[in-house]
């Protein structure tokens, strides 16, 4: 099992998509100075009874910003695919899977390295974000200097509930992989992000979608009531721990069959 950690975690830090998926870097550049620069363009606009923003919801909205827009979910997308797809499609995953004495481990080890990859990447972003913001934004009275103030809790949480669906979401293009060409898998994974967008507010469909939750999280009017919070940031992670988990039983009885 460690040497399958080892050659996936060397696999994929090897992958030029996930060192290009980097260049998402770019944003937080751009909303800094947009920012600091009124007239770069950008018109920004609170919820009612917010005047000013900590450096930590400033950090949250440009994650927001991404994961709202899908870049996130099209560049993961397209990293599952390789992870797991391509290597099917190549041959290159049957000259490797005689070799193991537990074939279904490969799907699980995939799975977690294809997820902390995610996870390394929104932390860096986030780190990232916050560090343009000190250095670029030194002169606007809409930004506080201060890290946390009282939405502390539902910005955190909202950080929580978007890393989680983006990585649920990166684990079901994995799973999709299984069974569709690299090609047809990106596209499916793009579609299945549409329709998150589409029913995410349907009638009994939604409480199915963790996209849902993340919505209602961040269309919350009261930022400071922890109860509301709490509800939708566990929601969205049992939904998209369930997902992941039926993902991982369903993938690793595939492999079990090749």
């Amino acid at each position: 099992m460690r040497e399958i950690f080892r050659a996936e975690i060397f696999k994929i830090t090897r992958k030029v998509e996930y060192w290009l998926s980097f260049i998402i870097f770019i944003v937080p550049l751009i909303l800094a100075f947009s920012i600091q620069y009124p007239k770069f363009g950008l018109d920004i606009s609170f919820p009612p009874g917010v005047s000013t923003i900590s450096r930590f919801y400033l950090m949250i909205v440009t994650l927001g910003f991404v994961t709202d827009l899908g870049v996130y979910h099209i560049l993961f997308s397209v990293i599952a695919t390789n992870t797991l797809s391509s290597e099917i499609d190549s041959n290159y995953f049957m000259l490797y899977l005689p070799r193991l004495k537990r074939k279904d481990n490969l799907y699980t080890v995939k799975s977690l390295v294809l997820s902390g990859a995610l996870l390394i990447h929104i932390l860096l972003y986030c780190i990232f974000s916050y560090l343009v913001s000190e250095i670029i934004i030194t002169s606007n009275s809409l930004i506080s200097q201060t890290f946390f103030d009282k939405y502390s809790f539902y910005c955190f949480a909202n950080m929580i509930a978007m890393a989680f669906e983006l990585i649920c979401f990166a684990n079901i293009a994995l799973f999709t992989g299984l069974f569709f060409k690299p090609l047809q898998n990106i596209l499916l994974s793009i579609g299945i992000f549409i329709c998150s967008n589409i029913f995410y507010s349907t009638p009994i469909v939604k409480y199915i979608i963790p996209r849902y939750y993340t919505k209602s999280l961040a269309a919350l009017p009261d930022m400071t009531e922890k109860g509301p919070i709490s509800y939708n940031l566990i929601m969205v992670i049992i939904i998209s721990f369930m997902y992941i988990i039926i993902t991982n039983i369903v993938g690793r009885w595939r492999i079990r069959k090749m």
